[in-house]
């Protein structure tokens, strides 16, 4: 017997203990039980996709990438990314710290990236 299937039997015999004991396996109860035994347990959450990672969090990763990769994937909020050919991510413009567009650049049409001129 390897150990995912150990982890396995003992997964049934403890739903088998709370249907001995409370009739059914609730989620709740053994979520309430596992916390009162000092361990953190809560429901998954389940997404119908992962969530967009925000982008203030991956710059270093992010510069150099292709601009429709970055403009799907990331999660921009305050910031803007920068492009100087239209295609790479060159730099970053935050919102938050000026309302004015840095020097050299427009706003693309769709309002995603800014430009160099």
């Amino acid at each position: 017997m390897n150990a995912s299937e150990k982890l396995e039997e003992l997964v049934e015999s403890l739903k088998a203990l709370f249907e001995k004991k409370r009739g059914e396996f609730r989620k709740d109860d053994f979520i309430t039980v596992a916390n009162l035994l000092g361990f953190d347990a809560r429901e998954k959450m389940l997404f119908p996709k992962a969530p967009k990672p925000i982008a203030r969090n991956y710059f270093a990763d992010i510069i150099g990438t292709n601009l429709k990769h970055t403009l799907d994937c990331y999660d921009w909020e305050e910031c803007c990314p920068l492009t100087d050919d239209g295609v790479t991510v060159s730099g970053f413009w935050d919102s938050k710290k000026s309302k004015d567009l840095p020097a050299g650049y427009r706003m693309d049409a769709s309002g995603q990236y800014l430009k160099r001129v």
